[in-house]
């Protein structure tokens, strides 16, 4: 099944202006920025040390310094050509090593159980649901201790701010199909944690533990 996200971050002016968007600018745009960091500094404060951690879609590289702090090995994979060449570049400057290459997050080139943990931001809300099974199926294989992912997720409230401003790629999902979406390969949801928005936003963490 086709989707715009396969190619809407492919160029390198995409990549390059990407973290001086609009979303991340201004008062609220600041905010937004300070709440992504600090939950999502605090989940990977819980992972182990010295993991071997896969950043899928890593972007630009805007999350690997962060993934640094509990990471052995970094590696990162991405569908567009541009964003992979800013996150090489980011990685240069890391003490950890690092594997940064273009790659499918429905196709994912390494092993089963190659990595201790994926680490996946903003990429769920984008596919269409039987998409967002195909690359869950994906980040269980090659994951030997987790899965951190983002979705969007719906709350009645929530639901009511999405149907009045629905995009026309957006894929949010409920909360209970999380938990059947991480059972049917082998992951057990311990929690679904808020980004972003306190209140009417969709972005949400779902931690899953291999089982």
């Amino acid at each position: 099944m086709s989707y715009s996200a396969r190619e809407d971050y492919q160029s390198d002016e995409t990549a390059e202006g990407y973290e001086s968007r609009a979303m991340y600018s201004g008062f609220l745009g600041r905010r937004r920025v300070k709440i992504e960091n600090k939950v999502i500094g605090a989940l990977v404060d819980a992972l182990d040390p010295q993991s071997v951690i896969l950043d899928c879609p890593c972007g630009n590289g805007r999350w690997q310094p962060v993934l640094e702090k509990k990471a052995s090995k970094i590696i990162g994979r991405d569908i567009s050509k541009g964003m992979i060449k800013y996150a090489q570049n980011r990685a240069k400057a890391f003490t950890v090593k690092t594997d940064i290459a273009l790659g499918d997050a429905e196709n994912i080139d390494l092993a089963d159980n190659s990595v201790d943990y994926t680490f996946s931001y903003a990429l769920m809300k984008h596919l269409p649901v039987p998409n967002q099974y195909n690359v869950m199926a994906e980040f269980a294989r090659v994951s030997r201790k987790g899965v951190i992912c983002s979705f969007a997720v719906l709350s009645p409230l929530s639901w009511m701010y999405w149907r009045s401003r629905r995009q026309v790629e957006s894929f949010p999902v409920i909360p209970e199909e999380l938990e059947f979406m991480g059972k049917r390969y082998g992951l057990e949801l311990e929690k679904i944690v808020k980004v972003s928005q306190p209140i009417i936003g969709l972005e949400y963490f779902a931690v899953f533990k291999k089982v």
